[in-house]
């Protein structure tokens, strides 16, 4: 019998470990203020409360996302 291949499945992971890889050499280039929660204590408006709320939800999804927990 032939001896397997690589399995596409296999491929796939490690395309994706280089993929978090890159997200987390490029996070490390944003600063560390980039992923930082935002207080908002300078939004005054409702339109500027609701954006730092959106990005505080963002920044979030993305420190879990590489792993940074909370």
């Amino acid at each position: 019998m032939a001896k397997p291949g690589r399995r596409i499945v296999d491929a796939l992971d490690d395309l994706i470990a280089e993929l978090r890889l890159a997200n987390r050499l490029r996070a490390l280039e944003l600063g560390p203020a980039a992923l930082e929660h935002d207080d908002g204590k300078r939004a005054t408006t409702d339109t500027a409360k609701r954006r730092v709320a959106q990005r505080n939800q963002l920044r979030a999804e993305v420190r879990t996302a590489l792993g940074m927990g909370e």
